[in-house]
């Protein structure tokens, strides 16, 4: 049974990175057209049956109320959701999205929820590496050597690159997600085969490169920089560690500024024009009409992917706000936004305990994921890709493995605690045998003095070992 639990976390992992299903009809559009969404995909097998055969262990921690409370908000935020059906000018496109909020809701819930065992963590983060070498091979494939075909998957090419996603955008923010995990994995882990990894990270940052995505570069390389520095003074990393990963990591900003360099440079030109400028498709006139839509529709919206049927017609087709708040705000109401910042600042702030988790596994997958989570939280200010089947997923994932993650802490902390004491107790009852023997006079004292001195020294080594993530 654990070996069919640590595959389904692997497969949920694995899955979390495929957004393409089996397509079932929801509805019709207005203009009559009929509109399907994927009801069903391959991440929700191992999802439903993880939900079904594990667990939930977080009662008795101290961080059992925390993830309450956020699940709270979070349910509070997922029903009024549902005001759509009644108020949306589409409802066929509203019920597009529901269907993938609903799974993304789903996922949510079951990480935060199951994710408790340190064992099972490994075979969450291979799944989770495996996907993004899928999504990142198709990536540095279309940008090294063109489009990519696929029975199954519907791709997109461009001379920006989208991976699976179709949207480079869409593809920037999936990758910033999960980026910092490999490279933590690689530097900072024993989970094997660390040539595989290298390669992913390899592929993940050419394929976030190649996706031109502005926004998602700054993020990423902000997010790593804050993280960085808090490495830099942790006792949790080597010396040599901390010394091969910033050597590496300026050995690539200075081939990436050698080879790229120009078109780094050219792509962030114009940057406060289309940020701040007069243009209609501008994010600041974009946000200017998202507010509007907002003001008009303060307490339940316009309705999940309804922003469209409400944008301003002069923004040249796009009909969308680069604004993920905005976007929220405008369709589920002032009052879900309020849920939402809510909910993911509480994950934030609480999840910078993870910092100081004895467990070195749990700290650097935490550090990784708390590293994604901000890149992401920044991303979503100016961009457009928040409801994204792909985007979606793993947005929601972040904050769920972080909830995790704090329970898991907890209670491998409490099993250190206990093996300390069984440790402190056995040598005492040691020490207690010594002292009655050399009392009665036995000759094999001092035999049994170091029989006792060398299984404790093998205790507590053992001790060490599991704080170390070993």
């Amino acid at each position: 049974m654990t070996l069919f639990i640590r595959l389904l976390y692997i497969a949920l992992g694995l899955f979390l990175s495929i957004n393409q299903g089996i397509t079932l009809i929801v509805g019709n559009l207005r203009n009559g057209q009929i509109i399907g969404s994927d009801v069903f995909m391959p991440v929700d097998f191992p999802l439903y049956l993880l939900l079904f055969l594990t667990p939930n262990k977080s009662k008795g921690t101290k961080y059992w109320f925390l993830g309450f409370f956020v699940k709270l908000l979070i349910f509070l935020f997922y029903l009024l959701s549902f005001t759509g059906e009644s108020i949306a000018y589409d409802n066929g496109e509203f019920r597009f999205q529901m269907v993938h909020l609903t799974r993304a809701m789903l996922i949510f819930f079951v990480i935060a929820s199951r994710l408790h065992d340190r064992a099972m963590l490994k075979s969450f983060v291979v799944g989770l590496l495996l996907g993004l070498g899928f999504q990142s091979a198709v990536g540095f494939w279309q940008w090294q050597v063109g489009p990519v075909s696929l029975p199954f998957f519907n791709i997109d090419s461009s001379y920006r690159v989208s991976g699976l996603i179709g949207v480079p955008n869409a593809f920037g923010a999936y990758l910033i997600t999960l980026i910092p995990l490999a490279i933590r994995v690689i530097f900072f882990t024993n989970i094997k085969p660390k040539w595989l990894w290298v390669i992913i990270t390899i592929f993940s940052l050419g394929s976030l490169y190649a996706t031109y995505t502005r926004g998602a570069w700054l993020a990423f390389v902000g997010a790593m920089f804050l993280f960085t520095l808090k490495d830099l003074n942790s006792t949790k990393i080597k010396t040599q560690q901390k010394l091969t990963f910033v050597a590496i990591a300026i050995i690539f900003m200075a081939f990436m500024g050698a080879k790229y360099g120009g078109n780094i440079s050219a792509r962030m030109q114009g940057s406060t024009e289309s940020l701040a400028g007069d243009a209609s498709q501008s994010r600041l006139s974009l946000a200017k009409d998202a507010l509007r839509i907002i003001n008009d529709n303060k307490v339940f919206g316009v309705g999940l992917n309804n922003y469209r049927n409400h944008a301003d017609q002069a923004t040249l087709g796009l009909r969308i706000v680069h604004n993920a708040y905005l976007l929220i705000g405008a369709e589920q109401g002032l009052f879900a936004l309020f849920l939402f910042v809510l909910a993911h600042l509480i994950v934030l702030i609480g999840g910078l305990k993870l910092l100081s988790a004895k467990d070195r596994l749990i700290y650097n997958v935490g550090s990784a994921t708390l590293t994604g989570y901000l890149a992401i939280l920044v991303y979503h200010l100016i961009a457009p890709d928040y409801r994204m089947v792909g985007v979606l997923m793993n947005h929601w994932r972040l904050p769920a493995m972080i909830l995790a993650l704090l329970v898991m802490s907890d209670i491998t902390d409490k099993q250190i605690l206990r093996k300390r004491l069984v440790y402190n107790k056995k040598r005492m009852n040691g020490s207690r045998k010594i002292q009655n023997s050399i009392g009665n006079g036995n000759g094999n004292g001092n035999h049994q003095t170091n029989i006792n001195t060398d299984s404790s020294i093998i205790y507590k080594s053992n001790i060490e070992n599991n704080e170390q993530g070993v």
